[in-house]
């Protein structure tokens, strides 16, 4: 089961717990149950003593303790997760593909995603290409992009459609001429997560994504978009460049809150807009017979 719900239902039980031992205390209160008892509690910045109380007020007592602690508990997911074994990730995916290789008909790029990845809806890989510089073989290209040449199956399969090879008779000595382009994948960093998920845990890698982008505005080398989104691309996150949507925002300062969160970040708005806002601050207005454009990122 998942640890967040066992702490959860951890907290669920000791809450019932104690709101029954407040119910049970007070019946006996009502019921004018006597008796004597004394108790000590003692915790970080906390001390107690309890002497010659009723059973029914201690037991009311004891409940409101329990409760208390079930509310001050926190239930929170790690937003890491689990570290993902990437080699035993890259081997599955090689096995399904010696699988792949050896049945007959005709192999389509579709159902060698299907065969390869499984169709269920969790992400598992980033896809990628480059264009080959000079001739390589599916060991070399392999060894280059993963570190060892084991995965040329999974290489080969890959790029089975590309028609620059059959893969049924492809070994790891096959060679693709140079110029031709490659697809390759990576294990994602979310590996076996939801969509829903990965917005989830996103949160932190944006954060960061923006102190780099604050930090490159400061630095004022201008801007590469396209290589800058290639860049975090390769970071499973999605940088966005288009049209700010103004509506009724008045300074620079509100529009850094919109699009990052913070009006710390101003300073990004500047500098992708060198000629519309030159000179700006936060404070400055927006001005609204120029076109304005903002690189964020998308959760």
């Amino acid at each position: 089961m998942d640890p967040v719900q066992i702490r959860f239902a951890q907290l669920l039980v000791v809450e019932i717990l104690g709101a029954i031992l407040c119910l049970g205390g007070l019946v006996l209160l009502f019921l004018g149950v006597a008796g004597k008892i004394g108790f000590f509690v003692k915790g970080p910045g906390v001390q107690a003593r309890l002497t010659n109380g009723s059973p029914g007020l201690v037991i009311a007592l004891i409940g409101v303790v329990l409760i208390a602690f079930s509310l001050k508990g926190s239930v929170k997911r790690e937003s890491s997760g689990q570290p993902v074994d990437v080699d035993a990730v890259l081997n599955g995916f090689t096995e399904k593909a010696k699988t792949l290789q050896s049945q007959s008909g005709e192999l389509t790029n579709a159902e060698m995603k299907d065969m390869v990845l499984g169709t269920d809806p969790v992400r598992k890989i980033v896809s990628s290409g480059f264009k080959l510089r000079e001739s390589e073989s599916l060991g070399q290209i392999s060894r280059n992009v993963y570190g060892r040449p084991d995965y040329w199956l999974l290489v080969g399969a890959i790029n089975l459609d590309q028609g620059y090879y059959d893969f049924r008779k492809a070994t790891a000595d096959t060679v693709i001429p140079g110029g031709k382009f490659i697809e390759i994948w990576k294990v994602s960093r979310y590996y076996g997560q939801t969509e829903k998920t990965i917005i989830q845990l996103s949160g932190p890698a944006i954060a960061q994504g923006n102190e780099e982008l604050l930090q490159r505005a400061k630095n004022g080398a201008p801007p590469d978009m396209p290589a800058l989104q290639d860049e975090y691309k390769a970071r499973e996150m999605d940088l966005e460049y288009g049209e700010a949507q103004i509506g009724d925002l008045q300074t620079v300062r509100e529009l850094a809150i919109k699009y990052y969160g913070d009006a710390k970040f101003w300073p990004i708005l500047v500098w992708t807009n060198p000629d519309s806002l030159a000179g700006a601050t936060d404070s400055s207005p927006i001005p609204r017979n120029k076109d304005l454009y903002v690189l964020h990122f998308l959760p």
